[in-house]
């Protein structure tokens, strides 16, 4: 592509439209001898004539016809892209991308997506459940705009990015009547805890590096009968007595509140869990910045 002004294309398709200098030069409130000195400027750099005079004023020349129908598009791109990005900011038309799991959207989230949703019903939303590994790779190729976590060790790994805390939510061990005698207990400890069946989320989700982090500071060993990506799985097979698990106690309220499933006291991991964004301030768009607004 020729490097210049790229408003001798303008001048040019003004002509093509009007056929005539004049009424061009008119239409852009410059001299007629300003659009003849632009159309030999750009004749000169293409290498090839553009316009044949006649009696009515110009017409385009066979080659040119093609270049303006190319050109006349782009503009028109340019006018559509122009369009949407003041609609954008004005956010009347958008996309925000947010990487969020299951348990978090629904215990955490919604209220949020459900406000900013009747206030700007024409921002498309979508939500994209993955492991973490996979939503913090999607992030870093920016196909994600926040991402929803629980605990923020990612400061380390990507110093530049900011955070903002918005919820709480509460962690616990959980199971099913067989184990209803450790509900009865005060305290069961880690040593105790490290004894029984346990059902967790594999290694790479943040929430076992959580859990991880307080048995490694009493040097115990975490061993498991089962790990899992998503808690669902998880929570039906405790149900079913494979065992001790783990998950947020706003998940299986309706459980506990029937005697279904009971809280397993371990004072030693913290029970409350801040919720908050994570972003990249150098790629906020207008409609991820209001939302983040809104938290």
């Amino acid at each position: 592509m020729q490097n210049f002004d790229l408003n001798l294309y303008k001048i040019f398709c003004c002509i093509a439209e009007t056929k005539s200098i004049t009424k061009a030069a008119e239409q852009l409130f410059v001299s007629r001898q300003a659009v003849s000195y632009s159309i030999k400027q750009l004749e000169l750099a293409l290498g090839g004539k553009l316009f044949f005079r006649n009696v009515r004023g110009v017409e385009l020349t066979p080659e040119a016809e093609e270049l303006y129908q190319h050109i006349k598009q782009s503009f028109e791109t340019i006018s559509i892209g122009e369009k949407i990005f003041k609609e954008n900011n004005g956010l009347l038309h958008g996309t925000i991308n947010i990487g969020c799991n299951p348990e978090l959207f629904e215990n955490c989230l919604y209220p949020y997506v459900d406000k900013f949703f009747k206030i700007y019903p024409n921002i498309k939303i979508n939500i994209i459940s993955k492991p973490i590994g996979d939503l913090l790779k999607m992030f870093q190729e920016h196909k994600l705009d926040l991402i929803v976590r629980k605990k923020f060790t990612d400061k380390v790994t990507y110093p530049n990015l900011s955070i903002k805390m918005f919820s709480t939510v509460h962690n616990c061990f959980f199971a099913n009547k067989d184990f209803k005698y450790l509900a009865k207990k005060e305290e069961v400890t880690l040593e105790e805890l490290a004894k029984l069946p346990l059902l967790l989320l594999n290694k790479e989700s943040n929430e076992r590096e959580f859990v991880d982090e307080y048995f490694k500071k009493k040097k115990i060993e975490l061993k498991t009968i089962m790990e899992f990506t998503y808690h669902d799985p998880l929570i039906l097979l405790v149900k079913l007595g494979y065992g001790v698990g783990y998950t947020l106690k706003e998940t299986i309220k309706k459980e506990l509140q029937v005697g279904e499933l009971f809280l397993i006291p371990v004072k030693e991991i913290p029970e409350i869990l801040e919720i908050g964004v994570l972003y990249d301030e150098n790629y906020v768009s207008c409609v991820t910045k209001k939302f983040i607004e809104l938290l």
